[in-house]
């Protein structure tokens, strides 16, 4: 009990400097920022031959290091904002075991993106072995995705009282999306599934800057 307390104290002192709520955002645009340069300098991209993986690998484009350091550090920044996102759940609806499980499988997605991007810059040594792992990385993120996505959206719809019903429609369908991908592995299905995640971020960010500003 003594460790939790000093993490959430730890955890609010780093919320008084960065609000956790606009994590999300800036964790999304510093990866859309790495996937708008790469795909402008990789002119013969097309979303339905190659996966998105594909403009970070080395020799593919010249700013491959970009695409996969923004992964990297887009996924280090999705960490603070899962943990600010299931406490924002937990004020609202109080303790549940399904919260603590949604932020545990936020923050493995979120650690499984930086490690997407790292193997996927250190292909060039070891071609074979670390773009395997980089595939295996990916499969637990977007299965984390699933999972946390399903969670969120179903305890939103069991106290929808408290919060807007569209917000858990667009959980599962970012969840189906994921599950699409991981079935087909069709690297459209790949880009609406990570667009997907980055509404769902982004959106879940405003509408906690809602309730905390009370913006009308």
């Amino acid at each position: 009990m003594q460790v939790r307390q000093k993490l959430s104290n730890y955890f609010d002192k780093f919320n008084s400097y960065i609000p956790g709520e606009i994590l999300g955002f800036i964790s999304m645009i510093v990866a859309l920022t790495g996937i708008i340069i790469s795909f402008i300098n990789f002119p013969t991209y097309s979303i339905f031959i190659s996966m998105v993986s594909h403009l970070g690998m080395p020799g593919m484009t010249s700013v491959y290091f970009l695409f996969d350091s923004c992964l990297m550090i887009s996924g280090l920044i999705n960490i603070p904002f899962a943990l600010a996102f299931g406490r924002f759940i937990r004020q609202k609806i109080g303790e549940n075991k399904w919260i603590k499980i949604a932020i545990l499988w936020n923050c493995i997605s979120s650690i499984s993106l930086i490690l997407v991007g790292f193997f996927l810059i250190n292909s060039i040594i070891l071609s074979d072995f670390f773009y395997a792992l980089h595939v295996l990385c990916a499969i637990v993120m977007f299965s984390g995705v699933v999972i946390y996505c399903i969670i969120y959206s179903n305890l939103i719809i069991k106290h929808k009282d408290k919060f807007t019903n569209s917000l858990a429609i667009l959980g599962y369908i970012a969840a189906g999306m994921q599950m699409a991908f991981l079935f087909s592995w069709k690297s459209y299905l790949e880009w609406f599934s990570i667009f997907l995640i980055m509404a769902w971020n982004i959106i879940m960010s405003a509408y906690m800057l809602n309730k905390k500003y009370q913006i009308k």
